[in-house]
């Protein structure tokens, strides 16, 4: 890792980040991911007495709808294409019930955004695997990466359950939209299971809207 502090600007933290894509010749998405995952790393190490409870096989929070930008799904395509035999029938399973979901309530979605969050609560995430680690965990958004607990979860609103908890894991968020935006991108991205379901379609990438996991 390509530092010895912690940044404490936005501009310090995207340094991090480009300095890291150049030296490991990885996109800009994968080096965010490196720089934020690292630094929360050290810290953990520096902070032993403060230790999420969050491991392998919990999967509390992998039970609902998960949302990533668009250039975080080109991260996770050639990943998922590279075990295409794995993910086949699962993604064929869900795209039917996905599709089945959005005929029947596409309409009120689009006034109520908020209903998707809350039909599909407690719903396994598409990449949640039958052990309760995820498939897709070197490449998942930084919506999941953020997202850690002091406490065993047992509801939505607990007041231990924390995201986007440190100062850099802020700036990574604001880089992707960022960074998005500096491509042409903005707006582009949606829900994994939408995304997931017209891997396929020839209009792969649906609306995102910061915060909120439109499909």
């Amino acid at each position: 890792m390509l530092m010895d502090q912690y940044p404490f600007s936005k501009k310090e933290f995207e340094n991090l980040v480009r300095r890291e894509a150049a030296a490991r010749k990885v996109s800009f998405v994968r080096a965010l991911y490196m720089v934020s995952d690292g630094l929360t790393e050290r810290w953990r190490k520096e902070h032993r007495e403060i230790k999420p409870i969050c491991q392998k096989g919990c999967s509390f929070c992998c039970h609902q709808i998960a949302t990533c930008t668009a250039i975080e799904w080109e991260e996770i395509v050639p990943f998922v294409m590279r075990q295409k035999k794995l993910f086949r029938k699962r993604l064929h399973k869900m795209r039917g019930k996905w599709l089945w979901y959005l005929e029947r309530n596409q309409n009120r979605l689009v006034s109520d955004p908020e209903k998707l969050l809350d039909d599909w609560r407690g719903t396994p995430c598409i990449f949640l695997g039958g052990d309760g680690g995820c498939l897709i965990y070197d490449v998942r958004p930084l919506q999941c990466r953020t997202l850690d607990s002091s406490k065993a979860c047992v509801s939505w609103h607990q007041p231990e359950v924390r995201k986007y908890h440190f100062l850099w894991e802020g700036f990574a968020y604001i880089l992707l939209e960022e960074e998005q935006e500096r491509l042409g991108r903005e707006g582009e991205g949606g829900s994994l299971i939408n995304l997931a379901s017209r891997m396929e379609s020839s209009q792969c990438v649906s609306r995102y809207i910061p915060g909120r996991p439109l499909p």
